[in-house]
């Protein structure tokens, strides 16, 4: 075989092997990219999923307050035409009447509340969304509701409830993100969001913030920060702070805090004058001839009434 012709035979051959070579990596880079668009696929119809999860829970939540305010209107309603209803011919006896008073008093209580609560919706907070009947009763059992202020404090007891239901869900949530975090404590609540069982109402979660343990004195509940609702209260003067750490639950007052500010010196100088004991059994004789000035008297006084409450 003459030279031109092995070199033309050559040639073809390396050729042919470039093709076969150039054919393998593309069809490798072609394998490559199907897989990188099945991958991005699978991505987005995750996330589409989740999207249209968050819509039907959005849509949920939007149908039952609507269905809660229509409820609450017929209820209003209902009441105001009861008022001009004339009282029952029957009379019960006496003694059947009396054991049955108290019972029959609840509801009527309950339903008076929800209409004081429809004359001043500001005293509505979106965490009432998560009481039953059995929060509204325990709102108006063994307290008055025949004035202003006993339907005031009724309120707000049932706010208390209420943020204390929700409260219980974000330090459950709090709990797992720290098992899952090397016990960190998050930076922001929005950090939570993946670890509730249920997601909650954004307009709930807005009212809680995460503030430092020293906030609040005298509350020790484990760790450098505390979540509560203290910078959203409906009534400054009679709402509770309720506080959640990682080891326990807590609350308090404006109040509170106010008299713990003022009567800190005179439990110091208690505690110095006794070799640091621990706090006395009767504060009103223990703690007298501590306080000195104007404001500590007026404290003082404050503090003896939340004693004997």
């Amino acid at each position: 075989m003459t030279g031109p012709r092995k070199l033309l035979i050559g040639s073809a051959f390396a050729i042919a092997t470039g093709i076969c070579i150039y054919g393998t990596w593309q069809a490798s880079v072609t394998r490559d990219e199907i897989r990188t668009l099945n991958a991005a696929q699978t991505r987005l119809h995750d996330h589409s999923r989740q999207l249209r999860h968050a819509r039907d829970e959005s849509l949920s939540q939007i149908e039952a307050q609507q269905q809660e305010n229509q409820r609450m209107t017929h209820e209003h309603a209902d009441l105001l035409k009861s008022r001009d209803d004339p009282p029952p011919a029957f009379a019960e006896p006496p003694e059947s009447a009396n054991n049955d008073s108290i019972a029959n008093t609840w509801p009527s209580r309950v339903t008076q509340l929800k209409e004081c609560l429809i004359l001043n919706p500001e005293s509505r907070i979106p965490e009432m969304q998560l009481l039953d009947d059995g929060d509204w009763l325990a709102a108006v059992m063994n307290r008055a509701t025949q004035t202003e202020s006993d339907d005031r404090r009724a309120l707000s007891a049932l706010r208390s409830l209420a943020e204390g239901k929700f409260g219980r869900s974000i330090q459950k949530a709090l709990r797992t993100f720290q098992k899952d975090n090397d016990r960190r404590f998050p930076a922001d609540l929005a950090a939570l969001q993946p670890y509730f069982d249920v997601q909650p109402d954004p307009a709930m979660l807005a009212r809680w913030t995460i503030v430092p343990a020293e906030t609040i004195p005298n509350v020790r509940l484990g760790g450098d920060f505390l979540v509560t609702q203290m910078s959203g209260l409906v009534d400054y003067e009679i709402d509770d702070i309720q506080l959640f750490g990682s080891n326990g639950v807590s609350s308090t007052t404006y109040e509170a805090m106010e008299i713990d500010r003022v009567m800190e010196p005179v439990w110091n100088a208690y505690r110095k004058a006794h070799g640091g004991t621990r706090d006395p059994m009767d504060p009103k004789t223990a703690l007298q001839p501590y306080v000195i000035t104007a404001e500590q008297k007026a404290a003082f006084q404050k503090m003896l009434k939340r004693y004997s409450q």
